[in-house]
């Protein structure tokens, strides 16, 4: 956020910062959208894996590696989860202030963020998922 605000962003009418994506869109990702992107038992286990932290301090391996156990690369807590969702949500909420006119262009700077999580998990079979848990 310091580094947006540093660059320009929410300094004029032009160049808006969005703090935060209508409840509407987030419903709407979580129980239309992403099921397009991913598959129902991966949203599933990485929902599940993210609310088995004890508590919000608790960090887990959130991807499997080779062997079936927990990925070194993709990590979470309870709070990954909604912090995922919110994370497409503004992403959309952003592509559709573009499309109908209400912004020229937009930036989302998301976490986590989601351009390597794949349907099932590894995006193109690749051996990281990069960070990402869901693909905004």
């Amino acid at each position: 956020l310091k580094a947006a605000k540093m660059a320009g962003a929410g300094s004029t009418e032009q160049i808006q910062l969005c703090h935060s994506v209508q409840e509407e869109v987030v419903d709407y990702v979580e129980r239309t959208l992403l099921s397009q992107a991913h598959d129902q038992s991966y949203l599933k286990r990485m929902k599940s894996r993210c609310m088995t932290a004890k508590s919000e301090t608790d960090v887990l391996h959130l991807t499997e590696d080779s062997d079936g156990v927990g990925g070194e690369d993709t990590r979470g807590c309870r709070g990954t989860w909604p912090a995922a969702v919110h994370a497409v949500a503004i992403t959309v909420d952003a592509v559709n202030k573009v499309v109908q006119g209400q912004f020229s262009n937009a930036f989302c700077a998301t976490r986590p963020p989601g351009h390597h999580a794949g349907r099932k998990l590894h995006a193109m079979k690749a051996v990281s998922n990069g960070f990402c848990i869901l693909n905004a």
